[in-house]
């Protein structure tokens, strides 16, 4: 049962006004360009990009079939990106965070292998790294979410054949793992099926964990996803007080996450696709629009509010500094909207890249978050794909915008990029 999101697919969003709030305009940079079976960034769920108060590093894929995919890390230290791991065996592209000691912490799954983890050896992150184990009892794991704060790590898992969701948590100190926690049993045999894939966790405020994950009912015969579900971990447990469907469409029509991220407030943010009709019937006509969504949750009243975000893409939140913001990607652009607390709406879309000033794309996309660990970072940043055909060959470029200031050493830390 495949879940794969193959392609560097563009989506529509609308074009709104320039973006004044950057120093500068944003420049995207290329981080490279290389033939691979599947998207750099597929699995955009878990960090694709991280900083650990000198550097970025980022995440990316080579290999023209499962046999010959390799994981790749990038490094830019100011001095542009360059490759500082290629990992053999891989199935899907890494996921790169930082720990409390400001070391790099890869992981990556493998075709019926357990999930490779590894830290670097020193916070310099040049690319020489030791094995972590991995979690106790498992046999293969796909479809991983991570998240790392300080001296922890949380990960979840699709196991095969069976489908089923699963959660640990991993003390970086002692090494020791808690759990793994089944989230979800699998059900395959029969539509509606039940796998709960593309899981995203999120450090929480409390101590606890954010947990996001959407169901696929039809697997990889209809490629679509039809629930939202959020569930909270209280801190120091690997058992959910909160298990919550936050939406759901009939079978054939999506709805899917995107991401997950905590406002200055604690409360849970989700974006979402939401009411997009691939095949079968078609939704009435009271349906919500198709688009783009998002959800918030009520610490008070337990009640979840949600409102349209703009056309079909993929969003991304970011938290640099303590306002909530949200990348839309597609249609050649990208496009910001802030979050108003007070007011608890979004404020108008501003252009952060104009058509035609990506190297390719955007495609699939992830931003920087609380998620991959490490100090405050100077301000927001992303990181997307796209294709291009170059001598014949059709090649993946992968490109980042970053803000200013990014090489000063940090001033503070925090969970919070």
């Amino acid at each position: 049962m495949r879940f794969a999101l193959k392609c560097c697919a563009g989506f529509a969003l609308g074009v709104c006004t320039p973006l004044a709030a950057f120093a500068a305009p944003p420049q995207p940079q290329e981080i490279t360009r290389v033939e691979t079976w599947v998207s750099p960034l597929w699995g955009y769920n878990t960090p694709k990009i991280a900083w650990d108060g000198r550097a970025w590093h980022a995440a990316g894929m080579r290999g023209k079939d499962t046999k010959s995919g390799e994981a790749l890390v990038f490094r830019n230290a100011g001095d542009g990106w360059k490759e500082t791991a290629a990992l053999p065996g891989a199935y899907q592209p890494p996921t790169v965070a930082v720990d409390g000691t400001g070391r790099l912490i890869v992981a990556h799954t493998r075709v019926e292998a357990p999930v490779r983890l590894l830290r670097a050896r020193t916070a310099e992150n040049t690319g020489a790294m030791d094995e972590l184990s991995p979690p106790p009892g498992m046999k293969n794991a796909y479809y991983i979410g991570m998240a790392v704060r300080g001296a922890e790590l949380w990960l979840s898992w699709i196991d095969a054949p069976g489908n089923s969701l699963f959660f640990a948590h991993l003390d970086l100190l002692q090494g020791a793992w808690s759990g793994p926690t089944l989230l979800m049993a699998g059900q395959t045999q029969h539509k509606r099926k039940t796998a709960w894939v593309y899981p995203i966790l999120y450090p929480a405020r409390d101590g606890g964990l954010h947990f996001a994950a959407s169901n696929a009912p039809d697997g990889g015969e209809g490629n679509t996803y039809n629930e939202v579900w959020y569930l909270h971990f209280p801190k120091g447990t690997v058992e959910p007080d909160l298990r919550e469907r936050v939406a759901d469409t009939p079978m054939g029509t999506l709805a899917f996450c995107t991401d997950l991220a905590e406002d200055d407030q604690g409360r849970p943010h989700l974006a979402f696709m939401y009411n997009t009709h691939v095949y079968g019937d078609p939704l009435p006509a009271n349906a919500g629009p198709a688009g783009l969504w998002h959800a918030w949750r009520d610490a008070a009243t337990h009640a979840w509010t949600t409102a349209r975000l703009g056309e079909s893409g993929i969003a991304g939140f970011t938290t640099a500094g303590e306002a909530l913001r949200v990348f839309l990607a597609g249609n050649g652009a990208v496009l910001r909207r802030t979050w108003r607390a007070t007011e608890r709406e979004w404020t108008d879309p501003e252009t952060v890249v104009p058509i035609g000033k990506a190297p390719s794309g955007p495609g699939f996309f992830d931003t920087l978050s609380a998620s991959s660990g490490g100090p405050r970072a100077p301000g927001p940043a992303f990181i997307s794909d796209g294709t291009l055909k170059e001598n014949d060959k059709n090649l993946c470029i992968t490109w980042a915008v970053l803000p200013d200031g990014t090489n000063k050493q940090p001033t503070e830390t925090s969970h919070e990029p």
